[in-house]
């Protein structure tokens, strides 16, 4: 993690990067590489949750996150006392964002937890 890939845009041959889901220009790439930098995301996941294969979802979110410089953490939710596990994993990370992956108890859970 930490590495920001770049490309050469071959029509004006500015050095392009990806900065999350936008292309920008070297200059403002590296300023918003520096904002980013101390970023830090939870990733709450309810694997029984919905139909969807939540393994997928674990590796799309490594995947899209592996060239940025944010630092994230994967919960894979048991059912047995997963709020201990949270807030150890809030107090000891300390994410400045908790994304949830699950329904309307998982939500409902971390949403109680944050308050």
């Amino acid at each position: 993690m930490g590495d920001k890939k770049s490309v050469v845009n071959i029509r004006n041959k500015s050095k392009l990067c990806r900065v999350g889901n936008q292309i920008i220009t070297k200059g403002r790439c590296d300023k918003r590489m520096k904002e980013t930098a101390q970023s830090k995301l939870l990733f709450v996941i309810n694997p029984v949750s919905g139909g969807n294969n939540k393994i997928v979802i674990q590796k799309d979110i490594c995947q899209y996150f592996e060239i940025l410089p944010i630092h994230i953490k994967l919960i894979n939710l048991t059912g047995k006392q997963d709020d201990i596990l949270v807030r150890l994993y809030i107090l000891l990370f300390q994410p400045d964002k908790v994304i949830v992956v699950g329904g309307d108890g998982t939500i409902k859970l971390i949403a109680e937890l944050l308050i």
